[in-house]
């Protein structure tokens, strides 16, 4: 099915191991995973391409969607031809938890779904790239060609408002903007708002009107949450699917 290195790896990481769980037929598509504790389905990008096996899973069990990010990588070039690695170097970019959160955006009024949960593994890896591009180093406009998983950093798993909440950085006023996530948080504002937004609607954060020109959010008390969470399950129980 052109599966490249990193899905495959963390595919047989994920299952434990054990291949005679992958690759299942699951209705009318096949699911990366399926164990005891329902469908494993792995999606290094582009969650808005997931949303019609979701709901046909969804319908039936339980889905963990696992997204890798790279925390640390390396960049490699090598020759297109001979497969010759010309450069390895450390790119300056790095990869947190809260890059989920964009991803979680587009999934739609499919997110949150009380059968839904996200497991973030943050990894190293090496990035290969194709010296078949433009430009006299041939890199500009290149082509890549796989990812190469080193390390496991962090493994996280969302399962309910107060797994997003405990993504909050440490030090955040109790009234707080995007802004004040974005400095505690060292990301930029865009993703700090996506990612304020995504959490309002996981049940994780409310918000509590404006501070200036900008919205101000609180942490969802306890009791907040739960009521969430028994108000999505309570839809879904009634209508068998989500507004």
């Amino acid at each position: 099915m052109g599966e490249k290195a990193l899905h495959g790896i963390v595919k047989l990481y994920c299952a434990e191991g054990d291949g005679a769980s992958c690759e299942v037929r699951v209705g009318r598509y096949v699911a990366d995973v399926v164990g005891e504790s329902g469908v494993l389905e792995v999606q290094t990008r582009d969650f808005g391409r997931l949303r019609p096996k979701l709901a046909a899973f969804l319908s039936v069990t339980q889905v963990t969607v696992v997204h890798p990010i790279a925390a640390e990588k390396w960049i490699c070039w090598a020759d297109p031809n001979t497969g010759e690695l010309r450069s390895r170097r450390k790119s300056p970019r790095k990869g947190t938890i809260y890059h989920i959160f964009p991803e979680l955006y587009r999934l739609g009024d499919i997110f949150p779904h009380p059968n839904l949960r996200f497991r973030v593994l943050l990894l190293q890896w090496d990035e290969y790239r194709l010296l078949d591009g433009d430009g006299a180093q041939k890199k500009r406009r290149a082509s890549w060609a796989d990812k190469q998983p080193l390390g496991l950093c962090a493994d996280h798993l969302l399962a309910g408002p107060a797994d997003y909440a405990a993504l909050l950085p440490p030090g955040l006023p109790e009234s707080f903007t995007s802004l004040d996530l974005s400095r505690r948080a060292g990301i930029p504002r865009d993703l700090a708002q996506t990612t304020l937004l995504v959490m309002t609607r996981a049940g994780a954060v409310v918000c509590t009107g404006k501070a200036g020109r900008s919205k101000a959010y609180r942490v969802a008390a306890k009791e907040e949450m739960t009521r969430v969470e028994r108000q999505r399950i309570a839809l879904f129980d009634e209508t068998g699917e989500l507004c």
